[in-house]
């Protein structure tokens, strides 16, 4: 069979087109306004008055002009003026560029699901856990008498990889399914029963303190009694997770994450042949909460490209990049499609890091690139024009 009808028979799998899933986004998006959601979202804190931007972003970061990293200030500062908000640039561990306020810590949304997933992982290098295929019933009993048993037997990889099959009815593996029920069940059975400690707590010890965050960081951003998982953080220290990843799992000489479980973070994405759930509900533990989303397949994309909640820019069922203009080793944590985003590109030895943007188009890049999350891709390339890439050098 041809690779062509290869893809176009992987392509059948999907039942709705991609408008579908914008037009059931946007209106999830109002719903959550209609019922106020949004309005459980604090303050943020207010920057003291007369204080400088400039002197707001004094940084603990080893700093650099951009120029004298060989980069193009220009596209760096068209990068800035599409995305808004705030950002923060590395190359080769250097600051390079940033901009809004990136010393202010805000709600990053999905952005959580990548920084989970690596307590999860340390989790398993801490003797907590025996392995990411370790069945979760083990920890939260309650799975066992779901749905005739099909549910004891999801483990952390699947439920890492949104393959868990978890409130509907297919087993555990069969299917992707981007589901927001899913994550809170990670969740809070990683920090309840795992950890058996506060999510903000672990996040701290574990990543935090090590990596130097300067900033006020938490998985409580709606407040001490609000709902978890909700990440506050700021652009820079998101950069600083970004950057121990792209140094392999390793922060100020010292290793956070093992080079095994490094492996497993990246190389565990959904294969291109699952297909994407129907979303034919099934039972969940008596009052499940979720992280935000109150829809199944939230997302259209995912077999091919997503891993432990990280995107890797790899070609999907289509055949279709995810993000045509950006290099094929880019890696992407998104939030609400792009309102707070970490790009890690290890060809380009990039960071980039934002928050409080009004992009919303990651899901869209993949077959429209003129879609604003592609078009920053397009500038960071531009903004390393003139360097070669990591692999060329060798």
């Amino acid at each position: 069979m041809s690779e062509s009808r290869t893809r176009s028979n992987q392509a059948k799998r999907y039942q709705k087109p991609l408008w579908y899933y914008g037009v059931v986004g946007l209106a999830g998006l109002a719903v959550a306004k209609l019922i106020g959601v949004e309005s459980f979202l604090p303050e943020e804190p207010k920057q003291v008055a007369g204080r400088k931007r400039e002197e707001a972003q004094v940084t603990t970061w080893p700093m650099a002009d951009p120029v004298t990293h060989g980069l193009d200030r220009e596209a760096l500062s068209q990068l800035a003026e599409l995305v808004g908000g705030a950002g923060f640039v590395s190359h080769r561990g250097v600051g390079v560029y940033q901009w809004g306020y990136s010393n202010r810590s805000r709600y990053a949304a999905s952005v959580k699901k990548s920084i989970i997933s690596v307590l999860n992982l340390q989790a398993v290098e801490r003797g907590l856990l025996k392995g990411v295929d370790e069945p979760v019933v083990k920890f939260e009993p309650r799975l066992a008498g779901l749905n005739g048993g099909k549910d004891s037997t999801m483990t952390w990889r699947q439920l890492g990889c949104m393959t868990s099959g978890y409130g509907t009815v297919d087993a555990p593996g069969e299917v992707f399914c981007y589901s927001d029920y899913t994550v809170a069940l990670w969740y809070d059975t990683l920090m309840d029963k795992v950890y058996r400690e506060k999510g903000t707590e672990v996040l701290r010890r574990q990543l935090a303190e090590p990596l130097g965050f300067e900033d006020p960081v938490t998985f409580q951003a709606f407040g001490a009694e609000g709902p978890e998982p909700k990440l506050r953080i700021s652009a820079r220290d998101l950069a600083r997770f970004g950057q121990m990843l792209l140094d392999g799992g390793v922060a100020g000489g010292k290793r956070v994450l093992s080079e095994g479980m490094m492996e497993t973070l990246l190389g565990s994405v959904v294969p291109v042949s699952v297909p994407l759930s129907e979303g034919k509900a099934a039972e969940m533990i008596p009052g499940q909460k979720s992280v935000g989303g109150q829809m199944w397949n939230i997302s259209p994309i995912g077999p091919g490209l997503y891993t432990f909640h990280l995107w890797k820019n790899e070609r999907g069922p289509t055949g279709l990049t995810m993000l045509p203009d950006a290099p094929g080793d880019t890696i992407l944590a998104s939030g609400k499609w792009g309102e707070a985003a970490l790009w890690i590109i290890p060809s380009l030895e990039l960071v980039v890091a934002w928050n409080g943007s009004a992009i919303g188009d990651h899901h869209l890049a993949q077959s429209n690139p003129e879609a604003k999350m592609n078009v920053a891709a397009a500038l960071m390339v531009r903004a390393t024009a003139k360097l070669p890439l990591v692999a060329d050098a060798k």
